[in-house]
């Protein structure tokens, strides 16, 4: 009743606001453009159910058009790729620039976004990079730069839909509403070998009154990365069957990934598993299709979900848990798949176990028998030298299943294992500490897509990486009738993979990591430790590491922000200067003499 009178006040609000008549037009009008008809049927068919608003953020300012403005029929603004775009938007005067300015490492995906906001309708407009032009006429070609632009959706914020812009489709071109601004996600690919220094060029536009140009200037730093060790990896969850023999399916995942700086894939062995009296039957031959496929693509690691495993093996067995004979036909399975790893030359397998046995007849989520089920997993793991990746979401667990009167504590048990994954927020701050002082690996996961998850975020919890949930949603834009906000990507039914902004915005996150982690190893490598670059240096990396664990309510698999502390420190531009920051003290260092 509470939550069903908060959203009847919002949408009386927004209808305060706008005019009811006024916002649902103007919702569904952006809502024919930007999706397909399928997905309009679904929206119109929640909203005679009463399972769908159009709520607008609340913002407030009047476009002034210039006199050029006005005879092209758009204005152009440069937008931060951190902060979100809504239908009602409107450019303040300090976004209203001649060029998109932007800096990058050679090697480096920089993604930068530009504004079109319309006069009126313009029934096309179209966006084109041409070349930059650098030093000694040294040139990026435009080809290196991909536009792509950006469509609305809705997205849930607390009890509302908010309409904002949401994928970036491979187009440079979009219909654009009357005071409906409309971006364009630009990813510069900066070659490997490209000289230092200002680049500069236009992305051209055309389909308005007036064909026109907004300037682009890309500043190529000397700065080479560091490599960090295979054991740092970035990705996200997919539940891909590694015993498919759908090979095409993964090609395409992993070339999603590559774009985007990934270097981890997920998925289960399912299909190629076999359990009967006798024990355990595995069917390698996909599975070495699909081992092959992650090693063309640079994959060194690669991770197996065995959740529910422990309730197939019983059911399959006739077997009690954990029994001789469970214990033996668990180890015989996982000397499989080492021998056959070694052999094959393969990625690292890691197993992660995620609530062993998920549901259970009696119980739809057993947290409480978790404890005791890696209890007797993890010496069958040590046994056959095939590591297990457990994952915990909070410090405390619950009654013991095999004796109810203790009590199991996962961080106690967490914080022994060689590594764990966890969300690394307030509900598993001591696991995480605990863990990290006993000199095991953290790895983050389902603190949702973004820049500062999968960047910052993983260096200032001394994290190892960070994995996200889930990966791709099918094969329609329209996640309001499904899981509404968790995908990175939907796979279209013409086959390229869209990508979310948040998606877009983790790869960003994952390059914010690179720079961090090459200063580290150059004031780790610094011959003069005392050095005023190196203790700069030193201080700056301390500055943005320390951080109060409990101040981040960042929500794990559903946030597409953090809290509100942290966005007070790490919010829009400011991570585009901490990554300058960053920028000026390795060059500083690599100039010491």
């Amino acid at each position: 009743m509470k939550k069903n009178i908060l959203v009847l006040l919002a949408v009386c609000f927004a209808a305060a606001l706008f005019g009811q008549e006024d916002l649902e037009k103007k919702a569904m009008d952006i809502y024919r453009v930007d999706m397909p008809k399928d997905s309009v049927t679904t929206l119109k068919l929640m909203k005679r159910t009463g399972k769908a608003y159009e709520i607008f953020k609340e913002l407030s300012g009047k476009f002034i058009p210039s006199p050029g403005d006005k005879e092209r029929g758009y204005g152009l603004f440069e937008m931060n790729i951190n902060d979100d775009i809504y239908p009602n938007f409107v450019p303040s005067i300090n976004m209203l620039k001649g060029a998109i300015t932007c800096a990058a490492v050679p090697g480096e995906k920089r993604i930068a976004a530009l504004g079109v906001y319309p006069l009126e309708d313009i029934s096309k407009i179209k966006a084109m990079a041409g070349d930059l032009t650098g030093p000694e006429g040294k040139v990026i070609s435009g080809q290196s730069i991909s536009v792509n632009a950006v469509k609305y959706d809705y997205d849930r914020e607390g009890i509302s839909w908010i309409c904002k812009g949401k994928y970036a489709v491979p187009s440079d071109e979009a219909v654009c509403l009357k005071e409906t601004p409309r971006l364009f996600y630009l990813i510069i690919s900066v070659p490997e070998g490209a000289v230092p220094g200002k680049y500069k060029g236009a992305i051209s536009l055309s389909g308005g009154k007036k064909a026109s140009e907004m300037g682009l200037e890309l500043n190529v730093l000397p700065v080479k990365f560091e490599t960090f060790p295979d054991e740092y990896y970035f990705g996200s969850f997919n539940y891909y069957d590694f015993g498919s023999k759908d090979v095409n399916t993964l090609e395409k995942i992993l070339m999603e990934l590559k774009e985007r700086g990934m270097n981890i894939m997920h998925g289960k062995i399912n299909s190629a598993l076999k359990f009967t009296p006798a024990g355990v039957e595995i069917d390698f031959t996909n599975i070495e299709k699909n081992a092959q496929l992650l090693k063309k693509y640079g994959h060194k690691r690669w991770i197996i979900e065995m959740t529910g495993l422990p309730n197939d093996i019983v059911d399959a067995m006739g077997c009690k848990y954990y029994d001789q004979r469970f214990n033996k036909a668990y180890k015989d399975m996982l000397v499989q798949i080492k021998e056959r790893m070694q052999k094959g030359g393969w990625p690292e397998i890691q197993i992660m176990i995620d609530e062993p046995r998920e549901i259970d007849t009696d119980n739809a989520r057993p947290r409480a028998r978790t404890y005791w089920d890696l209890e007797n997993l993890f010496p069958l793991h040590a046994a056959a030298g095939l590591p297990a990746l457990p994952s915990y979401e909070r410090d405390d667990g619950g009654p013991r299943f095999e004796d109810n009167t203790k009590r199991a504590l996962y961080w106690q048990q967490g914080s022994k294992t060689p590594m764990i994954m966890t969300h690394g927020i307030s509900l598993s701050e001591k696991l995480t500490r605990e863990t990290l002082k006993n000199g095991n690996m953290v790895y983050l996961y389902n603190d949702g897509y973004g820049r500062y998850q999968f960047g910052l975020q993983v260096f200032q919890f001394s994290a190892k990486g960070h994995v996200q949930f889930w990966y791709f949603s099918g094969d329609r834009f329209n996640t309001m009738a499904q899981f509404p906000v968790n995908y990175a990507v939907i796979l279209s039914k013409e086959g390229p993979y869209i990508p979310t902004l948040r998606w877009l915005r983790s790869s960003e996150g994952v390059n914010d990591f690179r720079y961090i982690w090459t200063l580290l190893k150059r004031t780790e490598s610094a011959s003069n430790k005392t050095a005023p670059e190196v203790v700069a240096a030193s201080r700056y990396l301390e500055s943005i590491k320390s951080f109060a664990f409990g101040n981040d309510n960042g929500d794990v698999r559903e946030a597409d922000t953090v809290g509100e502390e942290t966005l007070k420190k790490y919010g829009g531009e400011k991570l585009d200067k901490m990554r300058e920051k960053l920028a000026s003290l390795i060059i500083a260092i690599d100039n010491m003499k």
